[in-house]
């Protein structure tokens, strides 16, 4: 459920650093995905909100960050994911939630071969 319309957020975009493990091979090592496809998701949020907006003023933190998953394989193995975390402050409309969304869930889970993706918003109250 979208609890924004036209607010500003903090959006936080997980994006793969590996893989999914191999199903037939899970003890072999994970494969890494081509920095290039991380680079592309960025150039992708910044080039919408950049025509979305007829330019674009906001802040972009880019940092690595292991993120611990609590899913387990079939094998009841924990998981860990390694991840490049995106964050990024903007005002955002319903629309752009779709387009986000619509993202995420289609082109982001196919080009990174995710079973599911990440992107997490929370409101900025500016004081």
């Amino acid at each position: 459920m979208l609890l924004f319309f036209r607010s500003r957020v903090r959006l936080y975009v997980y994006l793969p650093l590996e893989y999914n493990p191999d199903p037939e091979h899970p003890e072999r090592p994970r494969a890494p995905v081509p920095a290039e496809h991380r680079r592309l998701a960025i150039r992708e949020i910044e080039e919408y909100l950049g025509d979305r907006f007829e330019g674009l003023n906001y802040e972009l933190v880019v940092r690595r960050r292991v993120v611990r998953g609590l899913w387990r394989d079939q094998e009841r193995r924990i998981i860990t994911d390694k991840m490049l975390l995106v964050h990024l402050d903007v005002d955002l409309s319903r629309r752009d939630f779709l387009w986000l969304k619509h993202l995420k869930d289609t082109v982001w889970t196919a080009r990174f071969q995710q079973d599911k993706m990440y992107v997490i918003y929370h409101g900025i109250v500016e004081l």
